[in-house]
């Protein structure tokens, strides 16, 4: 397919929430969410999970977001984002977030999940195992895939080998932003339409509340006191979750 997306002219809104909590096992959030309104039709949502063993994580993940906001908002602004365009971007926040480890003699490791919307398309960059959503009538989509060893096909057999030794695959990632000088992100299109909810989020969140569980908290709708994003968070936290939870809901009207 184009490496450029075109839409129809249309006219939309967005209702952007952002919500985050540190877990009760962590010293400090390792989480970063942004949302950043371009334009009156372009928005771009962005999650990090700075990985939990390093305690430069906080910084890492905050890094991720300060460069992707820098690396896209441009194109999205003209309008001009392309697949090139985002897989050089995911590329660029990488190299700049090793580049830094070195010269810093310091460890910067984490997840990203980038969101970059112009309805009625956009494009999604991803690392690692924070998740994007679409969220459609009753539906509950999945649009992108966990970096992490229990999903990872190619090293199923020494993930059996650390499941069949009671070792848990699913927090040990396979892929990262910030540890190699070249890293492998996954660039893909997304099509949206009025009404759809996307919701990007760490595993703090879905890790416990499941795509059931997301399912019935965006049901259960907004309250006086708390948005979607809010409601995902508390909800994560309300069902025993002891990890940094966040999450991104960009609704389009």
């Amino acid at each position: 397919m184009s490496d450029t997306l075109k839409g129809a002219a249309t006219s939309v809104r967005y209702a952007m929430q952002l919500a985050t909590r540190q877990g009760a096992s962590r010293a400090i959030n390792q989480d970063c969410v942004r949302v950043v309104p371009v334009t009156d039709t372009a928005v771009l949502a962005i999650i990090a999970d700075g990985l939990g063993s390093l305690a430069n994580s906080a910084l890492a993940s905050a890094l991720a977001c300060d460069l992707a906001t820098e690396h896209l908002t441009p194109a999205l602004a003209s309008g001009t984002l392309t697949r090139r365009g985002m897989a050089e971007a995911m590329q660029a926040i990488n190299v700049a977030l090793w580049q830094t480890s070195l010269d810093r003699g310091i460890a910067l490791r984490t997840t990203l999940s980038v969101l970059a919307l112009q309805a009625p398309v956009g494009w999604i960059g991803h690392v690692g195992d924070c998740r994007i959503y679409q969220a459609r009538d009753t539906a509950l989509t999945q649009l992108t895939h966990d970096h992490s060893l229990a999903e990872a096909s190619s090293l199923r057999r020494i993930t059996r080998f650390l499941q069949g030794r009671g070792v848990t695959t699913r927090h040990i990632l396979d892929r990262v932003v910030g540890e190699h000088p070249i890293v492998r992100a996954d660039v893909h299109p997304v099509s949206v339409a009025p009404g759809d909810r996307l919701i990007l989020c760490s595993d703090g969140v879905w890790g416990v509340l499941h795509e059931s569980g997301i399912l019935d908290t965006l049901s259960g709708g907004e309250t006086i006191a708390l948005t979607l994003a809010d409601c995902l968070v508390q909800a994560a936290a309300d069902q025993g979750g002891q990890d940094d939870a966040s999450a991104v809901v960009v609704a389009v009207q």
